[in-house]
C-alpha cells in the first residue's frame, strides 16, 4: 500500500501562493432595507403579543419569545456593522494555510470556482460527509495558478450555490 506523503512528494514542487481575502462581501444597504427589517421585527413582536392575547402563549412564551427576537434583532443589526474579516491563504504541495492553520490536501475530495458578485470564488470540498466547505474569494491574477496546483491534488467539480448561500445573499446579511 502507497502512502499519501509518497505520492504527495512524486509530484512536482509547486510554486507557494498566498492571498488575503475578506470573508464576505460588503452588503449596501439602504433606509427600505432597515426600514424592512424593523417592520418584520415589530410585526414578529405583535404576533407574539397576540398570541399571548389569545391563550396561546403563557406569559413565560411571551416573555422568551420577545427576548428572542430582541437579541436576534440586535445581533443582525450589529452583524450589518462589522467590518469583513480578513483572511490569509497559503497553498503549496503541503497544504493550503488559513490565518495560520495548516489543512492538508488530503482534507478535501475536490475543489471548484464559481463566480459570484463579480468575485470570483475558490471552493474546497471536504472528504468528511458533514464537513464545512472551504471559501474564500480569489483574484483573477492569481486564479490560475491556484487552480493549476489544485489541480495536480484533486478533481475539479462544479460547484453551484447552495440555498443558504443564496438566501443570506438576497437578504443582504
Amino acid at each position: 500500500m502507497q502512502d499519501d506523503n509518497n505520492s504527495v512528494s512524486n509530484l512536482p514542487k509547486t510554486d507557494v501562493i498566498s492571498w488575503t481575502s475578506t470573508e464576505t462581501i460588503s452588503q449596501k444597504r439602504g433606509g427600505k432595507w432597515y426600514a424592512i427589517v424593523v417592520g418584520v421585527f415589530v410585526t414578529l413582536l405583535a404576533v407574539d403579543a397576540l398570541l399571548f392575547a389569545f391563550g396561546v402563549f403563557d406569559l413565560m412564551a411571551l416573555i422568551s419569545t420577545a427576548a428572542l427576537l430582541v437579541a436576534m434583532f440586535v445581533a443582525l443589526m450589529i452583524s450589518t456593522k462589522l467590518p469583513a474579516h480578513e483572511s490569509s491563504y497559503v497553498l503549496s504541495n503541503d497544504g493550503l494555510v488559513i490565518n495560520g492553520q495548516n489543512h492538508p490536501l488530503s482534507e478535501f475530495r475536490a475543489f471548484g470556482v464559481r463566480q459570484h458578485g463579480g468575485l470570483w470564488q475558490l471552493v474546497l470540498i471536504p472528504v468528511k460527509r458533514f464537513g464545512m466547505e472551504i471559501v474564500s474569494y480569489i483574484d483573477e491574477q492569481n486564479g490560475e495558478k491556484i487552480v493549476d496546483i489544485l489541480a495536480n491534488f484533486l478533481p475539479m467539480e462544479e460547484v453551484p450555490e447552495n440555498g443558504v448561500d443564496r438566501l443570506i445573499d438576497r437578504l443582504k446579511i
